[in-house]
């Protein structure tokens, strides 16, 4: 989901002092914009599918709400009056297919294009003679695999006795939800606490891989952990962190298609460096440490990992500054600064600040705040002032596009594994008009590997080798 982003402008000024960098960015969407015959009074964050596209629900001065796909309004809430309100979270498939949570006759639910796919007071899949208590933070896969944490009880309209994180890789069919896992689930001879299971989750576009803050065992020193596909427990309060402190808290997390995650929090060290992001091999960054210029010095408020192995994530950068940065998961000296509070943006290509940058909306018990797709770019949700400083409200904008093309993913045989030079065997076998080594589920990607549109193409091969190695989309 991403590439490099270049030099930015910095204009000196006569006094010698340095105005606001300006970053270029794309305008997605902000308050006051035209949506139908209404406008937008209010935007929740962006979520991304696997075709670098965005999605995110708004709310409109009428007092619906329309669910964004692809650059087009796919579901507006005035189709269906019993349907109000939305939680921030949210997803789309790569079919524009959406998951929303908005409350439905009075019921906390779960809805999709093809309508309520479950609600409080329902019959709770999976748990028979127990009902669905609340349905909340849904996400859809690019797949079209519907998740979401909800909660069962023993009563319609009665108490939540234990949460759920459910799934349906069919959501026109509301039978075919079930329970990824549920409290009192065992991990080794432990078991997640009955309501143990956390709203900070993350699953791949595949559906092949999630991740969850979760509560195991009794003991509260010891029990916030972070369980990777239910079975690994990725950091556990209390545990070393190997460099001389222990895990304490945990924040956001994010999972791609081959399993790679990353995760943030505070250990119990000096409150000067207790701050990280972390990931398969420990810490990859802690705080008080430089990072693209910057000196990470608080809280990390999101965190997202793209299925080329690139992290993005706001962190703070001293009093009331915050950053956002994108750097490869292996090598964080690679970082990129993409866009900092107090900055201007540039969305029309002409170098001078359109929009001054004031806040980044993310929450970590709420919502991310921001997406990374594959295409190196990240989407993200900020409160911006036009440069008189009138406040403007919300707006979605996109940092770090790609100048040129568009790459598809590494894994071109989409078995899950890479970097994996069976990958190239594979997409040199099928470019030469031979079988793919994963045919016929799940199969090899098309042979346009750059999206220029022309194919068979040798420009594709290079393409390959070249972003397989680190380098640019060409």
């Amino acid at each position: 989901m991403r590439t490099t982003l270049t030099s930015v402008l910095i204009l000196g000024c006569a006094a010698g002092a340095v105005r606001a960098q300006v970053y270029p960015a794309q305008m997605v969407i902000k308050n006051g914009d035209a949506s139908g015959t209404s406008t937008i009074s209010d935007l929740n964050d962006p979520y991304t599918n696997g075709l670098n596209e965005v999605g995110f629900v708004a709310s409109l001065a009428d007092n619906s709400r329309a669910i964004y796909a692809g650059g087009t309004v796919v579901f507006n809430s005035s189709s269906d009056p019993n349907a109000v309100g939305a939680e921030g979270t949210m997803g789309i498939s790569d079919a524009h297919d959406f998951l929303y949570s908005p409350t439905y006759s009075g019921a906390d639910a779960v809805y999709t294009a093809s309508g309520v796919l479950l609600k409080d007071g329902d019959p709770a899949p999976g748990f028979p003679g127990t009902f669905s208590t609340f349905n909340s933070r849904p996400r859809m896969m690019a797949n079209g695999t519907a998740v979401w944490i909800g909660g069962t009880g023993l009563t319609v309209g009665g108490s939540t006795n234990q949460r759920v994180m459910y799934k349906n890789p069919t959501p026109a069919t509301p039978g075919a939800t079930v329970p990824v896992f549920a409290g009192g689930h065992l991990v080794g001879t432990e078991a997640v606490t009955a309501q143990g299971i956390g709203f900070a989750y993350d699953m791949s576009d595949n559906a092949a891989h999630y991740i969850n803050v979760v509560n195991l065992g009794v003991s509260t020193a010891t029990d916030l952990t972070i369980l990777v596909d239910g079975v690994t427990i990725a950091a556990r309060e209390g545990g070393t962190t190997g460099q001389g402190d222990a895990w304490q808290n945990f924040g956001g997390v994010g999972v791609n298609n081959s399993g790679q995650f990353v995760y943030s929090g505070d250990t119990n060290g000096a409150t000067a460096t207790d701050g990280f992001v972390a990931g398969p091999t420990g810490i990859l960054l802690r705080e008080g440490s430089s990072i693209a210029g910057k000196t990470y010095s608080g809280a990390i408020d999101s965190v997202s990992i793209n299925n080329n192995g690139m992290v993005a994530f706001i962190a703070d950068t001293g009093g009331t500054t915050e950053a956002l940065f994108r750097a490869p998961l292996n090598d964080f000296s690679q970082a990129v600064l993409l866009l900092e509070t107090g900055a201007g943006i540039d969305t029309d290509g002409d170098t001078v600040a359109d929009y001054t940058v004031t806040d980044f909306n993310a929450s970590l018990t709420i919502a991310p705040g921001l997406d990374l797709p594959d295409d190196g770019s990240v989407y993200v949700n900020v409160d911006i002032s036009s440069p008189g400083g009138a406040a403007l409200g919300k707006a979605i904008i996109r940092l770090g596009a790609p100048n040129g093309p568009s790459c598809d993913s590494i894994d071109f045989n989409n078995d899950t594994l890479f970097p994996d030079t069976a990958d190239i065997d594979d997409f040199l076998s099928v470019f030469s008009g031979g079988p793919c080594s994963t045919d016929p589920a799940p199969g090899c990607n098309d042979i346009d590997f750059n999206n220029d549109t022309l194919f068979p193409d040798t420009t594709d091969i290079d393409s390959l080798l070249s972003v397989f190695s680190g380098g640019p989309c060409l």
